[in-house]
């Protein structure tokens, strides 16, 4: 099996995904019914402590995303899109960390979808593909002491421009798997703030 690329992603785009699942009426409660949702957070541990977690997780996606990541600096958020071989499914991991007192507090999870999903009817309802404005601004992501910093980074790979002829089709393949991965964060955005593991403020 092919390791699913890491990416980095920034508070904001977080807050504004779990914003786009929280405002529109019925988005969560779809995206629920058809994913799983598991998660762990721990307090105080350093890179060593990392690699020890990875060897017990059981899942190849979220194992690789922790052996690959580097608790480096005061803040970060990663994550993996993955579709899930020989279904439709598809599969997101998330990592956040947050330096207190010289070590690490990280929350980490993973969305894996068990069920079919109407994207079709998600994406009518959120709006995929629309610009979000810059409604989300000044907010700020919160895990109880961890705050994620807000790097500006791009999400999912190089911007697409310029776009012509048959090269169409396949832009627009990958404009739809970035909106579902959008949309699968917004859900762990929701679920982690649900839980207490993630605030919005």
């Amino acid at each position: 099996m092919s390791k699913a690329p890491i990416s980095e992603i920034s508070r904001n785009e977080v807050v504004k995904y779990t914003a786009q699942v929280e405002s529109t009426q019925g988005v969560f409660s779809m995206i629920q019914q058809s994913f799983t949702f598991d998660f762990a957070t721990y307090q105080q541990i350093d890179d060593n402590d990392m690699q020890t977690l990875a060897r017990r997780v059981q899942d190849d996606d979220l194992r690789n995303l922790l052996l690959q990541s580097v608790l480096i600096g005061n803040t970060g958020a990663k994550y993996t899109d993955h579709n899930i071989p020989g279904e439709t499914g598809f599969k997101k991991t998330f990592l956040a960390f947050r330096k207190v007192d010289g070590k690490y507090d990280v929350v980490y999870c993973t969305a894996t979808q068990r069920t079919k999903v109407d994207w079709g009817k998600i994406g009518a309802s959120i709006g995929l593909g629309a610009a979000a404005g810059g409604a989300v601004g000044g907010v700020a992501l919160l895990i109880p002491g961890i705050n994620i910093g807000a790097a500006a980074l791009m999400l999912g790979g190089a911007a697409i421009g310029g776009v012509t002829g048959g090269a169409a089709a396949g832009t627009a393949a990958i404009i739809q798997k970035r909106d579902i991965s959008n949309v699968v964060m917004g859900y762990i955005g929701k679920e982690l703030s649900d839980r207490n593991l993630l605030r919005l403020v």
